[in-house]
């Protein structure tokens, strides 16, 4: 005791001290000791300790805590004190007992080593109010500890299902399903909690090839769900505690557990769980694509413009059919194109075809090829509203990045929230939305052309219908000029009669193209059809087509083949008539051959008609649109003849066609007509 009042005395400006759960009770209760303390107060003599504190020495370490910095820790052993130059370590006090054995030593490196274990477990303990509020309002202890060992750790693991009142909660990597179905006290664990304490589990993991069937297993105990590149080892949760699990898996590294309570950490770890939980999605679904091979299915909101500008690129590039991408604005056009965007499109077309909807601007007209091979682009008109860009690839996934400020000048100013997405649901909606505009423009365009087309056809019908009209009527006023006078008879002559003739049968065929193209438009077209000889259908066809040659330097030739047929007699005169109409219409010297055969097809025995010329050939720029309404090169006629020929020899089964001949000027043009077997 001498010895330890001395060394107490002798303390300058700190002293540091560990202590037993009886130290408290000894130094409150051993006067000496209590002056001692009551001595550094007056010296302002700093003083540190560290203490067990219980409910049996709670009221002392209050009493106590008005003299020293106090802290407490579980399981102090012991009793030793530091000062600056000296070190004493007592034996086992009991109450108010004096001291029996004392270790002393002023030792400097003794007193720097005591210092250092003072302060590691300065470190770890928790302030003396924490502990007292615990154990008054009966609050479960917060702490933070870590064992190490595989043994340890299994068993930290086991004693954190037993705590568990209701549910624990686990997200692990890929790996710790079969590390936790490898132990087998730890699979008794999970089903006595289960089974007998009716609790519950959940999972989390990514689920893939190498840990199905552990997950299955798992799926015994506990509802799992699968996400994607989840990391890190296994970390547990449940009402109270959390358990972290570290190096469990087989390996050569030492395994060990943290144990949390600390009640804002733990709710940290609840508030993890629940987030990853609700983007998870059932293990059954994930496990059914591995073991169908389908790929996993998934949507995710990227917030991060530079995150997202990535995955547009990749998406890009990894296009292996067709990209469908829509630009809302004539900006973002410009934008992506400093962002690299329209150079991926470039390459991607090497390998893919690309279909590109654009705002209708002048600026982005001149500013991109709008099509070539690969690329083709159509307008739209640009909207204030719903203003996106949206890719799509291979109508496999989907990437929808909203724009949120159209006057920046970067890609990563501008986009605001981006969508992707897998799911084959979710892609075919853009994927709908995408054909409905594009069909949208077509219309349109399709709408325009055929507004210019009804404009020149009004302008060519005019004209058509002045052409006879005017003879006709010059005609009529020369013989009513014949009946001046009085006179009841007036002298006309065959020459006049002709002109009257053939004027009236230039309106009359003017009148039956239009009225057979409403037929045609309303698919009221009607057949007739009957058996007859085909060579004197294309003869007495010729011989009308002769009628119309005058100065022309022209020669029909036809070598006659009879051939039978079961069609609509006048429509195939029509037919024959139109072709050899344009013939001469584009022949102006030369000779124009005819000739009907039949021929043996795949499709069986068909009576084939070619009517070749020597004129121009076919303009390059009506090919695609030679058989439509109202297409024409010539100054005469109005366009109406090839569409209602094409659609006679297509109401009879047949095909009709048209092409350039190879090696000499002018063109061919055919039809084929199927013959009945009998």
């Amino acid at each position: 005791m001498k010895i330890l009042l001395q060394a107490m005395a002798n303390v300058k400006k700190e002293a540091v001290i560990c202590s037993d759960a009886n130290s408290p009770i000894f130094s409150m209760t051993m006067e000496p000791v209590k002056k001692g303390y009551l001595d550094f107060s007056k010296r302002d003599v700093s003083i540190r300790q560290i203490v067990e504190i219980t409910r049996s020495n709670l009221q002392y370490c209050k009493e106590f805590m008005n003299y020293v910095e106090l802290r407490h820790i579980d399981n102090v052993k012991g009793n030793m004190a530091v000062s600056e130059t000296e070190y004493v370590a007592t034996s086992v006090l009991e109450s108010s007992k004096p001291v029996t054995q004392t270790i002393y030593s002023n030792v400097k490196a003794i007193l720097e080593q005591q210092r250092y274990f003072f302060e590691t477990l300065w470190g770890k303990a928790i302030p003396a109010e924490q502990r007292i509020k615990e154990l008054e309002e009966c609050i479960r202890p917060q702490r933070t500890e870590t064992v190490y060992g595989k043994e340890k750790t299994i068993q930290a693991i086991l004693e954190f299902i037993s705590e568990t009142i209701h549910e624990f909660c686990v997200y692990a990597e890929s790996s710790y399903p079969q590390v936790t179905m490898s132990f087998e006290p730890v699979m008794q664990a999970y089903s006595d909690f289960i089974n007998t304490r009716n609790g519950e589990v959940r999972w989390i993991t990514e689920v893939d090839l190498s840990n199905v069937q552990y997950v299955k297993k798992l799926m015994q105990f506990a509802e799992v769900r699968h996400l994607d590149g989840i990391q890190g080892n296994a970390v547990a949760v449940n009402e109270n505690e959390s358990l972290t699990t570290i190096n469990l898996k087989v390996g050569n590294y030492v395994p060990y557990a943290i144990t949390n309570t600390v009640r804002d950490m733990v709710a940290q770890q609840q508030f993890t769980f629940e987030t990853l939980w609700s983007k998870a999605v059932p293990a059954g679904h994930r496990i059914r694509e591995i073991e169908q091979g389908i790929e996993p299915q998934r949507i995710e909101v990227v917030y991060d413009a530079g995150q997202a500008l990535e995955l547009y690129q990749s998406l890009i590039m990894s296009a292996e059919e067709e990209i469908k991408l829509m630009l809302p604005t004539c900006n973002s056009v410009i934008r992506q194109d400093k962002a690299g965007i329209l150079f991926l499109l470039q390459e991607a077309a090497k390998k893919c075809q690309i279909k590109l909807l654009m705002p209708n601007d002048e600026l982005i007209r001149n500013f991109i090829p709008l099509n070539n091979n690969s690329i083709v682009t159509r307008l739209i008109e640009q909207q204030e509203g719903g203003k996106a860009t949206i890719l799509i690839v291979d109508n496999k996934v989907s990437l929808m990045m909203e724009l949120k400020d159209d006057s920046k000048k970067t890609f990563h100013e501008a986009i605001g929230l981006s969508t992707y997405s897998n799911s084959k649901a979710g892609v075919l909606s853009y994927v709908s939305m995408f054909e409905s505009l594009w069909k949208q423009t077509q219309l349109n365009e399709e709408l325009k052309k055929n507004e210019k087309i009804q404009k020149e056809f009004i302008n060519i019908a005019a004209h058509e219908l002045r052409t006879p009209v005017q003879p006709i009527l010059g005609m009529a006023e020369l013989l009513e000029l014949g009946f001046e006078g009085g006179r009841s008879k007036t002298e006309i002559t065959k020459d006049e009669i002709d002109i009257i003739l053939r004027n009236a049968k230039r309106l009359e065929r003017l009148s039956s193209d239009v009225l057979e193209t409403a037929r045609i438009e309303s698919e009221s077209l009607r057949l007739s059809k009957q058996f007859f000889s085909l060579h004197e259908l294309i003869s007495a066809s010729i011989r009308d087509a002769k009628n119309q040659i005058n100065d022309q330097d022209i020669t029909i030739r036809y070598d006659p083949k009879d051939v039978v047929i079961y069609a609509d007699k006048g429509r195939i005169s029509e037919v024959v008539s139109n072709i050899l109409d344009n013939a001469i219409k584009f022949t102006h010297k030369g000779i124009i051959t005819v000739s009907a055969e039949v021929q043996s097809t795949d499709n069986g025995t068909e009576a084939i008609v070619q009517i070749r010329d020597e004129g121009p050939g076919i303009d390059r720029e009506i090919v695609p649109r030679l058989f439509s309404k109202f297409v024409t090169k010539s100054d005469k006629g109005t366009g109406l003849g090839l569409y209602i020929s094409k659609s006679i020899v297509d109401a009879h089964g047949g095909k009709i066609w048209a092409k350039d001949n190879e090696s000499e000027k002018g063109a061919t043009f055919g039809f084929s007509l199927p013959l009945k077997q009998d």
